[in-house]
């Protein structure tokens, strides 16, 4: 069986589920995780000590060891993570909203498209 490797960007709520829920996940591992917030990261860490835990998510985007970014970030940070991931040949799950505005989800729906 392939193992879809998974990168979590953003550690609040609903990426601690997200990260919990992928460990129950047959195929999955829970590669990478980012928060920008330090304390925020090391807690986690602590929680998920089988990931790599990092401060930007431009060190999970150049990771080798990711094939899925999961963004869960605040909603106003989608837009700017989610194209940066597509253009970087990443897979995305991408947590609602998806981004601030329509064009910007007309924007990302068309980079989707294109990676």
């Amino acid at each position: 069986m392939n193992i879809i490797r998974w990168g979590i960007i953003g550690l609040g709520r609903f990426g601690t589920i997200h990260a919990e829920t992928l460990q129950s996940v047959p195929g999955s591992e829970l590669s990478v995780i980012c928060n920008q917030n330090d304390h925020r990261l090391r807690q986690a860490a602590a929680h998920f000590p089988d990931a790599a835990a990092v401060g930007h998510y431009t060190d999970v985007l150049n990771s080798k060891d990711v094939d899925v970014i999961s963004i869960t970030t605040h909603w106003q940070q989608h837009y700017e993570i989610a194209v940066a991931a597509l253009k970087a040949g990443k897979h995305v799950f991408l947590e609602k909203p998806m981004a601030a505005t329509g064009d910007q989800c007309r924007r990302l729906l068309e980079v989707a498209g294109a990676s």
